[in-house]
């Protein structure tokens, strides 16, 4: 909510440019807010689709905006061809918990970069390891890895690599750090958003329209 209050009233977006999946608990928070229904990894996928890839509206260069706030996982396999290597998935983790791996993401961003824009930013507020036990779970945006059949990806997946060229991606941590969450104004947020939006406000950026 944070995010959208941001591209809303900071920057101008029009609200028809928003799409937003929202938890029960958010939900009844925010009756106001319209919303497409809560974040499960079909509601996640086909939104990127409608919203995004197959939406009319969007012109070339156009800027696009993709921001997960929630938790992470990491899931290691052996890999299928090559059995002395592990295969190492990040993946964001859906209400759901049928979670959408990282190289499901990038091949949908690198699609859509190649049909609408050069002008794409994914922002992923979570993490992928819960940091060998050095803080409380509940106070990390990770989640150990659900059964190996909610991991909805292919084998033809395994071996592809991202092209980071095609969008610009931010995240709340590296590889092996924490995505906490903390309590701000008596509310839980991601520790990366509050600070990345208060960066942002203590700028001068330009308007939407602008």
């Amino acid at each position: 909510m944070a995010v959208r209050d941001y591209l809303v009233s900071d920057l101008g977006v029009p609200i028809d440019n928003v799409r937003l999946l929202l938890s029960d608990y958010e939900a009844v928070q925010h009756p106001d807010i319209p919303h497409l229904g809560e974040p499960t990894r079909f509601n996640i996928l086909n939104t990127l689709k409608t919203h995004f890839y197959n939406n009319q509206s969007i012109q070339k260069d156009d800027f696009i905006l993709f921001y997960f706030a929630g938790f992470g996982s990491r899931y290691r396999f052996t890999h299928p061809q090559r059995t002395d290597e592990d295969v190492i998935f990040d993946a964001i983790c859906p209400i759901d918990r049928k979670d959408i791996c990282d190289r499901e993401l990038w091949t949908f961003f690198e699609g859509l970069h190649d049909k609408k824009s050069d002008n794409i930013t994914v922002i992923l507020d979570c993490c992928f390891t819960r940091g060998e036990g050095r803080y409380p779970v509940q106070d990390v945006r990770y989640l150990p890895r659900a059964p190996e059949a909610s991991l909805h990806f292919r084998s033809s997946v395994i071996d592809i690599d991202s092209d980071s060229s095609s969008y610009m991606i931010l995240t709340a941590c590296g590889p092996t750090e924490l995505a906490e969450e903390v309590s701000f104004d008596n509310q839980w947020h991601g520790r990366f958003t509050h600070a990345l939006l208060h960066s942002l406000r203590c700028k001068r950026f330009t308007s939407y329209d602008e």
